[in-house]
């Protein structure tokens, strides 16, 4: 069947590693993504809008996107980037499907041309 749904980060589960580790941020896509555009076109920010440096890893059929960071997490808010130009294996964007049907009516656009997930890094229970 052909695949109209353009992938939705509003949908991804996203688990944040506790402060103080190496341990990486892990993203359940849900379906599978562009395994190059998963490298390139999603990133980590600190609360200051800083990019934070680390290692990406693509995994699970290209549904499961991991961020371990070179130093560990500090306790504070977080953003994972997102350019509306990542598409899945359809060739689906963020922000449009691959194909539009001239005769029916476009529910939703992204306007923006990178949207964000918000995510805390807090400390490990004691």
């Amino acid at each position: 069947a052909a695949d109209h749904e353009s992938p939705d980060p509003a949908a991804w589960k996203l688990s944040a590693p506790p402060a103080g580790s190496l341990e990486a941020l892990e993203l359940d896509l849900g379906a599978p993504l562009d395994h190059a555009l998963l490298n390139r076109l999603l990133w980590v920010e600190d609360e200051n809008g800083r990019r934070v440096e680390g290692e990406i890893s693509v995994h699970g059929g290209e549904q499961r996107w991991s961020f371990v960071p070179q130093q560990e997490w500090s306790p504070g808010s977080y953003r994972l980037r997102i350019r509306s130009t990542l598409e899945d294996l359809a060739g689906n964007g963020i922000d449009k499907p691959f194909e539009v049907d001239l005769f029916e009516q476009v529910r939703s656009r992204v306007d923006s041309k990178i949207s964000s997930r918000e995510f805390r890094i807090t400390p490990p229970p004691r």
